[in-house]
């Protein structure tokens, strides 16, 4: 006797079909349920933050120190012959910013046309020549 005709799956071709109306097996009836609920959810996409918590509060105690310390130091420190107006205006780090961040004692105020020059033309044999690049030592915890 012939085997009664039993539709097969019209996305895998090979199981036989469960469900006469959507034509699909079980495995890829599930599937395909499982992509429709994954596509009506929203999804939230969480930005990678710019600065960490713990550099934005430095950057906040950097604010404040940096306005201390010019008022502290109105005048350039750094005083670039022919290059220098006098009037302080920013922070020179003299040592790489990063751990030293909020390490006074490695600023130096400057003009802006002092510090433009040291930080575009400067080599840092120069640099370290006038103290205007130091390394200083590492701070173990």
């Amino acid at each position: 006797m012939d085997k009664p005709y039993v539709p097969e799956c019209r996305v895998c071709g090979g199981r036989p079909v469960e469900n006469h109306c959507i034509g699909l097996c079980a495995s890829c009836a599930h599937a395909q349920r499982k992509a429709e609920r994954q596509a009506s959810k929203v999804k939230v996409v969480t930005p990678v933050r710019k600065v960490s918590k713990k550099m934005a509060k430095d950057l906040q105690d950097y604010g404040i120190l940096r306005l201390q310390y010019l008022q502290m130091h109105p005048a350039c420190e750094v005083r670039l012959p022919g290059i220098c107006d006098g009037q302080a205006t920013t922070v020179h780090h003299c040592a790489k910013r990063g751990v030293n961040l909020l390490r006074a004692d490695t600023f130096k105020s400057a003009c802006m046309s002092c510090h433009e020059y040291i930080e575009t033309k400067m080599s840092a044999e120069e640099r370290r020549e006038k103290g205007l690049l130091i390394t200083p030592p590492k701070q173990t915890i």
